[in-house]
C-alpha cells in the first residue's frame, strides 16, 4: 500500500516515508513467498559475477574476518586459520599469495553440471574453533 495522508481517530496522520512503501507485515510462509517470487525470474535469468544473495550487517572486523572463515570449506579450514585466506573470484588466495589449488572442476553439459574431483580429499579434522590453539595437521 502506497503511503499516503490518512486521518484516523480525528488526528492526522502523515505517511513516515514519503518516497515509496513501508506498509510491512509478518510474513505467514516466509520461505514459500520467498520460492514463489524467485520461480518469476525464468530460466534465462542471469545473475552478474560476485552477486552476494544475502548480507549481514553490523559486524566488527574481527566477526566479519570469523564468519568469512567459518563459510570457507572444510579443506581449507583445516591448514588455514582467521584471516589467513581470502575467496577471490572462484579461488581462494592465502595471505602470502599462494593460490589454492581448487578440489573440483566444473563442466557445464546440456541439463546439468558435470563435477571432475581434481585431488584427492583431504583426511576431515574435527573443528575446534577458530581460533584453536591446538596444532593444525
Amino acid at each position: 500500500m502506497w503511503d499516503k495522508t490518512t486521518r484516523a481517530s480525528r488526528r492526522e496522520v502523515k505517511p513516515f516515508w514519503t518516497h515509496g512503501m513501508t506498509n510491512t507485515q509478518p510474513a505467514k510462509a516466509g520461505v514459500g513467498y520467498l520460492m514463489k517470487y524467485l520461480s518469476k525470474l525464468g530460466e534465462l535469468t542471469v545473475f552478474p559475477e560476485g552477486l552476494r544473495l544475502y548480507g549481514m550487517g553490523g559486524l566488527t572486523d574481527e566477526a566479519r574476518a570469523i564468519r568469512a572463515w567459518q563459510n570457507l570449506p572444510q579443506w581449507v579450514k583445516n591448514n588455514h586459520g582467521v584471516g589467513e585466506v581470502y575467496r577471490f573470484r572462484n579461488s581462494f588466495i592465502t595471505t602470502d599469495g599462494e593460490i589454492l589449488p581448487p578440489m573440483y572442476r566444473r563442466s557445464f553439459c546440456p541439463g546439468g553440471v558435470e563435477i571432475f574431483q581434481l585431488r584427492e580429499m583431504p583426511e576431515k579434522i574435527y573443528d575446534h574453533g577458530a581460533f584453536c590453539s591446538w596444532p593444525r595437521v
